[in-house]
């Protein structure tokens, strides 16, 4: 069987970012061995998502584009929509985040180095190398997330949904996204309750610095 994995997408109201999203994600590697779906899910958006999510599900790939709807408000209930259809290992994303084109293989590599079943990539502020970046002098006026453990792979406690996955034994141990939780509903900790779900069933969470996506800056 060929392993696959599926990296998960809520949106709402940022259909120029997820555009920037889907492109970075069109020009990263191909993982070698690995079967990709990316399942995007609109989450009532009211600009252009709807439409432009129906033309990009008509462009060919070397993947499979799926795109869901879920109206009632909040990140968790569309993450669990997406859940509901995955294949595979999950891989979550925020739609304000580029990655860079070896960000999903360092994903699939990091379980292969360690004894992790979930893992933590890094999350950079700008749009990447070569685009857009921070002036660190400002880093506290952005009100986005900026994770950094160091330079080697380690084990953390906890998971930010801006950059992260699990293996599918996850899912099925832990289960899925508390809708009480996050953006849309309380705002926050969604993913801080789930990591605690993650250590408590005896699951390892790690860090890799070499999975890296580039958040906009608000």
């Amino acid at each position: 069987m060929i392993p696959r994995l599926s990296v998960i997408i809520p949106t709402r109201n940022r259909a120029d970012s997820l555009k920037a999203l889907l492109d970075s994600i069109d020009n990263s590697e191909r993982i070698s061995g690995i079967d990709l779906e990316v399942i995007v899910i609109n989450n009532g958006s009211s600009d252009r998502t709807r439409e432009l999510l129906a033309h990009q599900v008509s462009l060919p790939r070397h993947y499979q584009l799926l795109a869901l709807e879920e109206n009632l408000p909040g990140k968790s209930k569309a993450i669990n929509r997406g859940l509901d259809v995955a294949r595979g290992d999950v891989m979550i994303v925020d739609d304000d985040v580029s990655l860079h084109p070896n960000c999903l293989t360092k994903h699939v590599e990091a379980y292969e180095q360690g004894s992790y079943s979930a893992i933590q990539g890094k999350v950079l502020p700008g749009k990447g190398p070569e685009g857009e970046s921070a002036d660190p002098r400002r880093l506290r006026e952005y009100n986005i997330p900026l994770i950094d453990y160091g330079s080697k792979m380690v084990e953390i406690r906890g998971l930010t949904g801006t950059n992260m996955s699990f293996q599918r034994k996850v899912l099925e141990t832990v289960g899925r996204f508390d809708i009480r939780l996050g953006p849309g509903a309380s705002g926050f900790s969604e993913d801080t309750e789930f990591s605690m779900r993650v250590r408590k069933k005896g699951f390892k969470i790690g860090y890799t610095p070499h999975a890296i996506v580039y958040h906009e800056l608000n």
